[in-house]
């Protein structure tokens, strides 16, 4: 590439790089949808917290979750604190996979 278009290219920098924008996507283990801000980890409810920005009161759980609303179980990836204070659930889940596993339990007992 360096000879025919001037261009070097270092692949392990990239590499490097999409690693630590993936571990910025965490709290405490668990996957985030956005770079989270003031994580914290509630002791007493085992649920690992975080805001979407710096000046946000709002309460996201980072993970994956299931949900039991009026119609059944859902699935939910990173849901507000509300929801999961007001609603049965079932989590934190650190993968997709886990999840679902989960649901399809939790619809079959029902």
């Amino acid at each position: 590439m360096k000879r025919k278009f001037g261009i070097d290219i270092e692949w392990g920098d990239a590499v490097s790089n999409i690693k630590s924008v993936e571990s910025e996507k965490e709290v405490h283990g668990f996957p985030t949808s956005v770079c989270p801000y003031n994580s914290m980890y509630d002791v007493k409810h085992k649920l690992p917290l975080f805001t979407k920005s710096a000046k946000s009161k709002s309460l996201y759980c980072a993970g994956y979750y299931i949900i039991h609303f009026d119609k059944g179980w859902v699935k939910s990836f990173c849901p507000k604190l509300i929801t999961i204070e007001r609603y049965e659930s079932q989590g934190p889940f650190k993968t997709d996979i886990e999840m679902k596993l989960a649901l399809s339990k939790a619809n079959g007992s029902s």
